[in-house]
């Protein structure tokens, strides 16, 4: 009679949390502070450039410009 092995069932790897946290607060990150001047070439190219700001600096979310 040969022995079988105890059947184990595994979730997912456990670094694969850390990654997807990782990956979520890399968004984050990128989302509050990105410069605002990306976020006008997004608002100009989606409004058709009727949506203009000058003199824009800071991030997206502690920034100015002028419309």
């Amino acid at each position: 009679m040969s022995a079988k092995p105890p059947h184990t069932t595994q979730g997912p790897a456990p670094w694969a949390a850390s990654y997807a946290g990782a990956l979520l607060g890399t968004l984050i990150g990128v989302l509050l502070f990105a410069p605002a001047p990306w976020l006008t070439r997004f608002v100009e190219r989606a409004s058709a450039e009727r949506v203009q700001w000058h003199h824009v600096g800071g991030t997206v979310w502690n920034g100015s410009g002028q419309l």
